[in-house]
């Protein structure tokens, strides 16, 4: 037998020797927290990289100190604490339960994280790491806090199939959500809220009801909204950075918090600011309908919009310019008052003032009606 036929004989010797030895390990700790002592087991023993580890509800914790791996790990309600390592190879399926402590789990390039079922899930100062595909799915909210963080790199997924919650709902640092792969939202018609930073390097994807932010973060990414869901920003203060685009047929919604807008900007859906701040700093055009009901909007950009710009309150501001091009329309409508600051309004197309409202204007606000503009007022208010 030469040298070569032996290495591949004994390699394959060790890979049918490492199939027949798997085996199904269920934590009991009976004895101790220690990952390492057999009798915390059942059967007997110490999980290895070939394994499946289970962890019930009622049991103590387990006390992760080192770096494990198993191929399998089934959360259902138990505790995992400590300052360890787990990566797990395979499948980890997460029912319920709680990741405590400073540890971190690792679901490498074609493993996949479950995120399942109506039980509650903590997740407290560990770190989350997945290059595979995570799926979030069922009734259950995930409850976090104490610096946790969840990293999707460049080779993983992350599918949000519910209209549940990331919460920040314990002491210390908030918890951050950093995307450099694929976030995608595809189930549910409500709304699914990250009470997170969020920072996207990758693509987020809403496909239907609403992903909602509300602690602020970063994008050098895309986020793409599908015809009927809406992104939303419901605080903090959010910078999108100028490789950094928002495309797609579906909404914006800007509710409260500060979104700050150097990138591409090319909605074709509804854009609504019913409060909070959109800074627009680079040159945008956009389609769709625009709602400006409080709030403001503001920056250095020229803002082109080709649909129907309607003025319900709050302020257009910034050294920008707002235009309305042949064929679009600007309403100014409702009885709440109105603030132009600074902005240049640009009408080619048709402008009308039919609410009740009063406008107050000044620092150096301007508005000028092209050639083939139409002003046209149809209230007695004042400007």
């Amino acid at each position: 037998m030469t040298t070569r036929t032996f290495a591949k004989t004994l390699i394959a010797c060790c890979l049918t020797f490492s199939t027949l030895t798997a085996a199904d390990f269920t934590w009991n700790g009976s004895v101790s927290s220690s990952w390492q002592e057999p009798a915390n087991w059942t059967p007997a023993g110490v999980p290895s990289a070939a394994d499946t580890v289970t962890v019930p509800a009622g049991k103590k914790p387990i006390e992760l100190t080192n770096t494990w791996q198993v191929a399998a790990f089934n959360l259902a309600g138990g505790t995992v604490q400590g300052s360890g390592t787990l990566i797990v190879t395979a499948a980890f399926a997460w029912t319920a339960g709680a990741l405590t402590g400073s540890g971190h789990l690792e679901i490498p390039a074609g493993a996949t994280l479950a995120i399942s079922g109506a039980g509650g899930k903590d997740l407290v100062g560990w770190s989350v790491e997945v290059s595979g595909n995570a799926r979030w799915e069922g009734t259950g909210n995930i409850r976090s806090g104490e610096g946790a963080i969840i990293q999707i790199q460049p080779t993983g997924s992350f599918e949000i199939a519910n209209d549940e919650n990331i919460y920040y709902s314990f002491s210390g640092a908030p918890t951050v959500f950093n995307n450099a792969g694929v976030v995608r939202k595809t189930a549910g018609s409500s709304t699914t809220t990250l009470w997170c930073a969020l920072n996207n390097d990758g693509t987020i994807e809403v496909q239907t009801g609403t992903l909602s932010s509300t602690s602020g973060g970063t994008s050098s990414g895309l986020f793409k909204v599908s015809a009927g869901a809406t992104l939303e920003f419901n605080g903090g203060t959010y910078e999108l950075k100028p490789a950094s685009t928002i495309a797609g047929n579906g909404a914006l919604a800007l509710r409260s918090g500060t979104v700050k807008v150097a990138g591409t900007f090319s909605l074709t859906g509804t854009t609504a600011i019913s409060g909070g701040t959109l800074d627009i700093a680079s040159d945008v055009n956009l389609g769709g309908e625009i709602t400006l009901s409080n709030g403001t909007l503001t920056g250095t950009g020229t803002v082109t919009h080709t649909g129907t710009f309607t003025w319900n309150g709050g302020t257009l501001s910034g050294t920008g310019a707002l235009v309305i091009p042949d064929s679009a329309t600007l309403v100014i409508g409702s009885a709440s008052g109105k603030t132009l600051q600074s902005r240049t309004v640009s009408i080619a197309g048709t402008a009308r003032w039919e609410g009740t409202g009063n406008i107050s204007s000044g620092q150096g606000a301007t508005v000028n009606v092209q050639p083939t503009g139409l002003f046209e007022i149809s209230s007695d208010q004042v400007f």
